[in-house]
């Protein structure tokens, strides 16, 4: 029997790398080609991860957080409403651009793993 289930994962994992090679053509190449990147050209791609999570994190600070107290202010919404509706709405939006941009960019249906992928956390 655990010869069998060998073979199914063996069998999954085929299947999956597969769909990710497939799937590497609907996206542009890297920078970088595979020997600057295993020779330090990594660093960039990691150092642009993290330039990318500061400003998303300033422009929320700075930008984000002030527009709601402006919309409580000028729509007389209490701040428990106003947090919870605004905050939702910004919480599910990286889930909405990523269904966009699946569907529309990558041509691909991710938008279904994104819901139910959503719904399980």
């Amino acid at each position: 029997m655990p010869t069998a289930n060998f073979y199914i994962c063996a069998n999954k994992l085929k299947q999956h790398i597969s769909a990710a090679n497939e799937s590497s053509d609907q996206f542009p190449p890297d920078l970088f080609t595979i020997e600057q990147r295993q020779h330090g050209a990594i660093a960039l791609h990691l150092g642009g991860l993290v330039y990318m999570f500061v400003a998303l994190a300033v422009v929320c600070d700075e930008f984000f957080v002030p527009s709601l107290s402006v919309l409580i202010e000028v729509f007389d919404i209490s701040e428990d409403v106003a947090g919870a509706t605004f905050m939702a709405a910004g919480g599910s939006a990286p889930e909405f651009f990523t269904s966009v941009f699946g569907v529309f960019v990558a041509q691909n249906n991710v938008g279904i793993g994104t819901i139910v992928g959503r719904c399980q956390l």
